[in-house]
């Protein structure tokens, strides 16, 4: 899996090699670390601290400060080597797999279904083109997921240990500082929050101190690098304080402590006023690429980050979902809510490990999806890519739950028979729709077929 997702994530990382969508506001931003710049940005720091030092490893370009003083870079620059901000973001996509495949492994006996199942979300093409660009969304899976493995290894572990909660601080600080929707890591920890409080050791009360540190830690280190690593003040100084701007120009002490409070405080001032500002989503524009969050579990709709036309043929580097794939994550969200539901109004109660990790999970993907029902700024299918890859988790316990369809039991040859055809499936549809994931020429008449439901937008160019 390691080789495949390998090839998969970085076959030609640089291609195409023009900017993609987010990277015209990521790139400069980590352009601004490389050179020194000091600067206020809409995210939390962490994943385009990552982006940039990828270009400080590789070094593939000897000009990279010709977008610093820029907030949005308008148009194509020539001649940029982009694999180095692109290696951290499709790094972290291999290893959010990888991650994935040991969450299966501690919810699924059997280690062959656990692994089709990874490869489900190894082969969905959404996930590979948003870590094949220089954005956040595969440094926030990863660490998502990695909170929850580490929540379960932490909740399942006959005693809590210091260790364990202190990986658990550095993961899910991690999640909180790509993007503020990492957040919902709160939700994940409920099991290892409740069991210090159930166990009422003090041992189990010690051991959540070290995770408390280590959250701390973090998230006030990587505030502190972000602003250290500024040593220019340049004339545009967009949500800084003044306060901040006369301690950075040597011309005012602060204490540590309120320094830091100030900085955080202007950091998370700036994303506020940032996302005030940005315009609601509307569907009556001809040119509007965002979508509702109803649209999301269905794969809509769909952006065309790129595209070139060279007489019939096309070339788009564009995010949509492998439907297989995305069909079964919805499978898995509507199929343990129906159980969780039956299971209320008709009494049953089952005791098997996969029933009490399905509330759980149930109770994450929930969770995550609420805060967008409120959100009236424009929002993106991307923002979906940790609920799908939670819908999938959900499946599997659903698959692990379920007894018999009909005459057709469940037994554990029958549940790998099921998941080998799955994969099938899914792969052939990976295929189908790889040229729009690795930028390949299409015709006008493929993007029309593979136009399944309206909201894919796969037909864009047609209707406008």
């Amino acid at each position: 899996m390691c080789v495949l997702g390998f090839v998969i994530f970085l076959y030609q990382l640089g291609y195409p090699a023009q900017l993609i969508f987010d990277e015209t506001y990521h790139i400069p931003a980590a352009q601004k670390y490389l050179n020194g710049v000091f600067f206020q940005e809409n995210h939390p720091p962490l994943g385009k601290l990552l982006i940039a030092l990828g270009e400080k490893i590789w070094q593939r370009n000897k000009l990279t400060n010709q977008f610093v003083l820029m907030e949005k870079v308008k148009g194509d620059i020539p001649q940029v080597d982009f694999f180095g901000y692109r290696f951290f973001p499709a790094l972290f996509g291999l290893l959010s797999i990888i991650v994935l495949f040991f969450i299966f492994r501690l919810i699924i006996p059997d280690q062959l279904v656990a692994f089709v199942f990874s490869l489900m979300a190894l082969f969905d093409n959404a996930l590979i083109v948003q870590a094949r660009s220089a954005m956040l969304d595969s440094f926030l899976i990863f660490f998502l997921l990695l909170t929850t493995y580490l929540s379960l290894k932490a909740t399942q572990a006959p005693r809590l240990s210091r260790k364990q909660l202190l990986l658990l601080g550095f993961a899910s600080a991690g999640a909180v500082l790509v993007k503020h929707t990492g957040w919902i890591v709160l939700v994940i920890l409920l099991p290892v929050i409740l069991r210090v409080i159930r166990d009422r050791k003090t041992d189990g009360y010690r051991c959540f101190i070290f995770f408390i540190f280590a959250f701390s830690l973090t998230y006030v280190l990587v505030w502190k690098i972000h602003y250290s690593l500024g040593k220019v003040t340049p004339e545009i100084n967009s949500g800084i304080s003044q306060e901040l701007m006369a301690w950075k120009g040597g011309g005012r002490r602060i204490d540590p402590i309120k320094l830091t409070y100030l900085q955080i405080r202007d950091a998370w001032a700036f994303s506020s006023q940032y996302n005030r500002g940005v315009p609601d989503l509307d569907l009556c524009k001809p040119d509007e690429v965002g979508s509702p969050w109803y649209y999301w579990p269905f794969g809509g709709r769909g952006i065309s980050y790129r595209w070139e036309t060279s007489g019939d043929w096309y070339r788009h580097l564009f995010l949509i979902g492998n439907p297989l794939v995305w069909l079964i994550s919805l499978s898995g969200v509507l199929l343990p809510m129906a159980w969780i539901v039956g299971g209320w109004f008709f009494g049953i109660k089952v005791r098997s490990k996969s029933s009490r990790l399905i509330p759980y999970f149930a109770l994450i993907y929930i969770s995550y999806m609420m805060p967008f029902l409120l959100i009236r700024r424009v929002m993106y299918l991307y923002h979906y890519l940790p609920a799908m890859v939670f819908g999938l988790i959900l499946f599997s316990l659903t698959l692990l739950e379920s007894r018999r369809i009909g005459k057709i039991g469940f037994t554990e040859k029958n549940r790998r028979y099921i998941a080998l055809a799955l994969i099938g499936l899914v792969f052939f549809s990976f295929i189908i729709y790889a040229p729009l994931t690795y930028y390949l020429p299409v015709s006008k008449e493929y993007m029309k077929r593979i136009n399944i439901l309206p909201i894919w937008n796969t037909d864009f160019q047609q209707r406008n």
